[in-house]
């Protein structure tokens, strides 16, 4: 029955290949395609392992590739030419170790927009244009996930074990590769942090066709066989499993007959008189290098011992003494410039600091007893620095991002991300930290939260400051605040006072949903009446598009 399980899944994959093609990784091969038909599979970010899994929903034990956070792999078009015509299946079976908030799938633009399939908060998702109402993906359990986009509709859905959640029109190509060509699983752009997930991947598959839903829902209902089966293929050359009944009765004893008359030949002939040959050349080398080459060394190690030994002292003591006294510092420098790889980074390290003062931007004094804390691009943590006398000097590299967090008692936490560009900027001046104290009353513009135009929905890079408002409420459990929602002076009057108001709720209903109590927020809407920057253009009118936060207890 094996066997006629592997052939079948064999012959199934060849008449696609010459018909309608699929890819399939089932990772028993590493990053290896099944067949060798479609290019292999490419790591992404920090190369993740292979390792065999029991996977308790359809209890099958298989090799799976376990990736970190911001890692994945990727799938080169450009070879495989499986999303050419813009008419796909992405079939996949995976699982997330986290899902809050927004956690990458598939990336179609090689990180050059946010845009593609996330799972948010445990619900399908396809930013920015359709999210699922329901949530049927779970924290630490395999899923099988399927997407597909139909050309001559643009229509795209999106199935979780076999059924269809999402369906909606992909009007904008947004679901078609760029000129890079590639597509990417599991890793995100970084350009918001914490939107990937560290997690497993037991089966890829890519048609060059749209699978029709009752065949979707076939192959989740027979996926424990199928994974079998395909595992067991790995193991095995199809094209011998499939011409072994032919093979097996014909030739199968003539021929080890043959290589048993063959093989003793060779060992009659040839293994014995090599050895004498190794035996007489070895010893040729041995007797006659060794003496003379230490001969030769004595012999001219006295020369120059006796005849120019004492004019060459007389230069060295001569030339020593110049440098000494002329050059002893820098001469250090040199060899501890030569001693690590690349030079280049040496000398960086001493050269460059980022350094500044922490201020209160209610009093103008140095805040005191404050903790820096400095992480790289991928928001992993570098070093942590406590500050006493409210000013601090860090190392760092050119060309390098940063990201910089700020928290102090009775303050709010500060972050600050460095650019590559902006290094040089930072590292060659005096930098000032304003830190907002936490007092009754004082309003605190959220600045890095923004709102479409006209919309209730957040601008991407909202959650940063969303997570660290709700950090805060966490940590102060007895603060309670005002959220007041203001907006720019275009459209209808009323309409703007509603969606200001709308404003604010949406942050409150992130808050509740992360664990807040409802009764320590207030929401209040203030419409275009409260304006911060000019609402003549567009680049000042979504600063107006704000919401603040008053502290009412502390």
């Amino acid at each position: 029955m094996n066997y006629l399980k592997a052939a079948f899944l064999f012959l199934f994959i060849s008449s696609n290949a010459l018909a309608q093609r699929v890819c399939v990784y089932d990772f028993n091969k590493g990053l290896q395609e099944l067949t060798g038909a479609c290019p292999p599979l490419r790591a992404l970010g920090r190369e993740g392992f292979f390792t065999d899994e029991f996977l308790p929903e359809i209890d099958v034990k298989r090799a799976v590739y376990i990736f970190e956070k911001n890692s994945g792999v990727q799938f080169d078009n450009s070879t495989g030419r499986m999303l050419d015509k813009g008419n796909y299946t992405i079939e996949m079976y995976f699982k997330f170790d986290s899902l809050q908030n927004w956690k990458r799938v598939i990336d179609f633009k090689n990180g050059n927009t946010d845009n593609g399939c996330y799972i948010l908060n445990g619900k399908l998702n396809f930013y920015n244009y359709a999210v699922g109402d329901k949530a049927p993906v779970r924290k630490g359990e395999y899923v099988h996930y399927v997407f597909a986009r139909d050309a001559q509709s643009s229509g795209i859905k999106m199935y979780v074990d076999g059924k269809s959640k999402i369906e909606f029109p992909d009007k904008y190509n947004e679901a078609l590769l760029n000129d890079d060509n590639v597509l990417n699983f599991f890793q995100d752009d970084q350009r918001v942090p914490r939107e990937a997930s560290p997690g497993a991947v037991a089966l890829i598959k890519i048609y060059d066709r749209v699978l029709d839903p009752k065949l979707i829902k076939e192959n989740f209902d027979r996926l424990k066989t199928e994974i079998e089966t395909i595992a067991k293929t790995t193991t095995q050359t199809p094209p011998t499993n499939l011409a072994l009944p032919t093979v097996a009765v014909v030739p199968p004893k003539p021929e080890p007959k043959k290589e048993v008359v063959i093989a003793p030949v060779p060992a009659v002939v040839l293994p014995k008189p090599e050895p004498k040959k190794e035996i007489v050349v070895a010893p040729v080398p041995a007797v006659v290098l060794p003496k003379p080459e230490p001969k030769k060394e004595v012999v001219i190690a006295p020369v120059p011992a006796v005849v120019p030994s004492k004019p060459e002292p007389k230069k060295e003591v001569v030339i020593a003494p110049v440098p000494a006294v002329v050059l002893p510092k820098p001469e250090p420098k040199k060899e501890a410039i030569k001693t690590p790889a690349p030079a280049a980074v040496a000398k960086a390290k001493p050269q460059y600091y980022l350094q500044g003062q922490l201020v209160n931007t209610a009093t103008k004094q140095s805040v005191m007893n404050a903790t820096v804390l400095v992480m790289d691009s991928n928001m992993v943590e570098i070093q942590q620095v406590k500050v006493a006398d409210g000013r601090f000097r860090l190392p760092v590299l050119l060309n390098c991002e940063y990201n910089l967090v700020i928290d102090a008692m009775g303050f709010f936490s500060m972050a600050t991300a460095i650019s590559r560009a902006k290094t040089v900027e930072y590292a060659s001046r005096d930098n000032i930290f304003r830190l907002q104290p936490v007092e009754i009353g004082r309003s605190i513009v959220l600045k890095t939260i923004r709102f479409k135009q006209s919309k209730n929905e957040f601008l991407a890079g909202s959650n940063d400051e969303l997570d660290k408002l709700v950090g805060y409420l966490r940590e102060y459990a007895r603060v309670e605040i005002e959220l007041h929602g203001h907006t720019d002076n275009q459209d209808d009057f009323q309409l703007n006072l509603d969606l200001s108001r709308q404003r604010a709720e949406l942050i409150k209903t992130y808050l509740t949903e992360n664990g807040i109590a409802p009764y320590r927020i207030v929401c209040k809407g203030f419409g275009g009446t409260r304006p911060v920057a000019s609402n003549a253009r567009e680049e000042t009118r979504q600063f107006n598009r704000r919401v603040e936060m008053i502290i009412r207890k502390n």
